[in-house]
């Protein structure tokens, strides 16, 4: 009995020994970061991340190619030339400064194509027809939205908007009848009724229809007699090249 009682004491000795120490060494320490505080602290720390994009389409691909889109960390590393990932810190009392910095860079060296065009899905590996339309028609519309909006008298026109008043109709206003051409509309969010009736309700369907009807009926201007000299010229020296 005496032994047990006698390590009791001793382990209750050593513990209140400890938490003196403990409790000396936390005061000692906070004390140590309050004078630290006082000045300017500098911190910097290298740090390693790879990303990955994955996705699902709202319309349908050709058969065959799936309706998602991604691009793994792997086809990353394959185009990676130089990468750099770092954090700075400033510190001084309860100012704080950070700067996170990411820098990247990536070539289409090898089997992964970066490369951004139009009509291309899955990091550029792939061409969509439809995708060609699609982003003509996302081209424009931001072209049209950077043009701004004619604030003029003459683009305003609130003499006519007077004219007209409730209830009334501007195609009998001869200013109407001069600009409105000038409205761009765009063919695929807002299909309208031609010729040939109304236009298909699948967005896809339209656009495929379009790039059709282009492929078959586009005649492009013939080049300048200068650029068909210098694309003859280039042709030939390739064929040296390459000992044809």
């Amino acid at each position: 009995m005496r032994s047990t009682k006698f390590i009791k004491e001793i382990s209750i000795a050593a513990a209140v020994l400890l938490l003196v120490l403990f409790c000396g060494a936390n005061s000692a320490a906070a004390k140590s970061m309050t004078e630290a505080t006082d000045k300017w602290q500098y911190e910097f720390t290298i740090y390693g991340w790879l990303p990955s994009i994955d996705g699902s389409l709202k319309y349908d691909v050709p058969p065959g190619s799936g309706g998602n889109v991604g691009v793994d960390a792997s086809d990353i590393l394959d185009s990676l030339n130089f990468v750099f990932m770092g954090i700075f810190e400033a510190r001084k009392s309860k100012l704080s400064f950070g700067l996170d910095l990411i820098y990247m860079d990536l070539s289409n060296s090898k089997s992964t194509d970066i490369t951004i065009g139009l009509g291309m899905l899955k990091a550029s590996t792939l061409l969509v027809p439809e995708q060609i339309i699609f982003d003509d028609e996302i081209y424009h519309n931001h072209r049209i939205l950077s043009q701004g909006l004619d604030t003029s008298p003459q683009g305003i026109a609130l003499q006519v908007i007077e004219t007209v008043g409730p209830g009334g109709h501007f195609l009998s206003q001869k200013h109407t009848r001069a600009h409105m051409r000038e409205i761009w509309i765009p063919d695929l969010t807002h299909p309208r009724s031609g010729k040939e009736g109304p236009q298909d309700e699948d967005i896809q369907k339209r656009a495929r229809a379009k790039f059709d009807r282009i492929l078959s009926e586009h005649e492009p201007q013939p080049l300048e007699q200068s650029a068909v000299a210098e694309i003859n010229l280039i042709l030939e020296k390739a064929e040296d090249q390459l000992g044809r």
